[in-house]
This record gives structure tokens, C-alpha cells and sequence, in this order.
């Protein structure tokens, strides 16, 4: 299982949909708050793909609550999109 996290994308659609695009294999993409305009405008992209989204501190929209349960082994790959 792929599931690609970001966070705090600031109104940077274009830095997020690229993620995006980097990762078009992953199970799940969960954004971690903090860029809730363009996390709805990427989702709309990509209809196909299961987005989940927390908000953060700065995101005054509705957002539901996740819990995912990971079984097996983490590859953690930390880094800044490109």
C-alpha cells in the first residue's frame, strides 16, 4: 500500500497537483492541513484517487474526521516537492 502525505501547501496548487502527479499510483493521498482550497481543486482532477484531508490551523472549512489503520511495514521517503 502507497499512501503519499503532505502538508501545508499554502495555496500552492501548483506544487500539490504535482505531488500529486509524481505519486498517481499511491492508495491514498492525505493532506495534513493548512491548504484546503487547492487540496479541493486537485481532488476535482482526480476523481478516480482517494483523498482525505485534516484540517489545520489556518483551514476554517468542514472536514471530516480520518482514521486509517496501516498494517505491515512503513518506507518513509521525507523530503520537499520538487
Amino acid at each position: 500500500m502507497k499512501i503519499v502525505v503532505v502538508s501545508d501547501t499554502n495555496k500552492d496548487y501548483h506544487k500539490y497537483k504535482a505531488v500529486v502527479e509524481k505519486n498517481l499510483d499511491a492508495d491514498m493521498i492525505i493532506h495534513l492541513g493548512d491548504g484546503e482550497h487547492e487540496f479541493a481543486d486537485v481532488q476535482k482532477e482526480f476523481p478516480d484517487m482517494k483523498f482525505y484531508y485534516v484540517g489545520g490551523e489556518c483551514d476554517y472549512g468542514q472536514h471530516k474526521m480520518l482514521e486509517v489503520n496501516v498494517q505491515g511495514t512503513l518506507d518513509a521517503v521525507i523530503g520537499e516537492a520538487k
